[in-house]
């Protein structure tokens, strides 16, 4: 669910900032989490990070898509419905 009107370029580039902040490198589109060194720990992270800007979704949407582009196009087509 998206709380604060962001489009889905915006809601990507949050994700990439907040996996940036997670791993200290710098993030692209279609980087994967897991690739990144993400685990089920950090996941956690992310949806608390993402939900203190107002995305909010399921740890399980990192795993059906672990691309800062997936994930956002999931939370847009979500959020759409």
């Amino acid at each position: 669910m998206i709380e604060n009107g962001l489009s889905g370029a915006e809601i990507e580039q949050e994700i990439r900032d907040i996996w940036r902040g997670l791993f200290g490198v710098d993030v692209g589109p279609d980087d994967n989490f897991f690739d990144l060194g993400g685990d089920s720990l950090k996941v956690v992270d992310v949806v608390a990070a993402a939900r203190k800007r107002g995305i909010t979704f399921r740890s399980s949407a990192v795993f059906r898509n672990p691309t800062p582009s997936l994930l956002a196009s999931s939370l847009t087509r979500d959020d759409a419905r």
